[in-house]
């Protein structure tokens, strides 16, 4: 929603991909792009938040390390 409600940075994020992409991207795939990079702006925050608001346990406590046993020292 913010892509579509927020002109001045959606044009701003195009240029930015224009410039960056040249002619290696249509306008079809620049604007996809330009889509995935709000919703990124959009989540970033608010992951932030809810690691800074959820509770210990819940999110760094329950994180999986597969292959551990690699890296452990003899």
């Amino acid at each position: 929603m913010a892509f579509y409600l927020n002109k001045k940075y959606r044009d701003r994020v195009f240029s930015n991909l224009s410039l960056a992409l040249g002619k290696e991207k249509n306008l079809r795939e620049r604007r996809k792009l330009a889509k995935e990079v709000f919703l990124n702006f959009t989540l970033t925050p608010l992951e932030t938040i809810y690691m800074v608001a959820a509770p210990f346990e819940r999110s760094v406590m329950n994180i999986k390390i597969k292959g551990r046993e690699i890296w452990m020292l003899p």
